[in-house]
């Protein structure tokens, strides 16, 4: 029973830890606001990823000029940096 308390209590806290790791200081609403502005395209996809230990948002847009081409940026999820290239 002690056993079982334990392993409910790490699982709980993993998955709050978890949850506050990634609460970074950039919503998501001002990543996709910001990368829309910069580029004068409309937001297609918006997603959470990690890596090398830093929370990103990676977020397909589509120009409104240019012919509609589709590009893929990132943003990093603390500092609201944006990048053209895959962390």
């Amino acid at each position: 029973m002690a056993l079982t308390k334990i392993i409910l209590t790490l699982i709980i806290t993993l998955y709050i830890s978890s949850s506050i790791a990634f609460a970074g200081s950039v919503t998501e609403q001002q990543a996709a606001k910001s990368v829309a502005s910069k580029y004068n395209a409309k937001v297609l996809a918006i997603s959470k990823i990690k890596a090398s230990n830093k929370q990103y948002f990676k977020i397909r847009i589509k120009f409104k000029k240019d012919q509609g081409r589709v590009k893929m940026v990132y943003v990093d999820a603390s500092t609201g940096k944006i990048l053209e290239r895959k962390p």
